[in-house]
């Protein structure tokens, strides 16, 4: 198996490609749900690109969602809790 750092290499040039795709249908008339699915692939292969550059063995993270989901979740949840500190309250 390749090492983890070309796995992370790997995963971020997957997600880029999904995140191109997302935004190129942004014009389109599909449902939004579809469209949606490749802003969903492209976090996921971010986590997954930032967990193989930190060491978490690329074998783990291809059998499962559920660790990259509970790492995306704590990712939105750090950032919106540190957002609510740091930008002024709405009006």
């Amino acid at each position: 198996m390749a090492a983890g750092g070309e796995w992370s290499k790997g995963y971020a040039r997957q997600a880029d490609a999904d995140l191109r795709t997302f935004e190129a249908l942004q014009s389109s008339p599909l449902p939004e749900c579809h469209k949606l699915q490749f802003l969903q692939m492209a976090c996921e292969k971010l986590v997954k690109a930032h967990l193989c550059g930190k060491g978490t063995d690329p074998a783990s993270l291809q059998k499962s969602h559920n660790y990259v989901a509970g790492t995306l979740r704590w990712r939105w949840e750090t950032s919106r809790a540190v957002g609510r500190f740091i930008l002024p309250a709405s009006s």
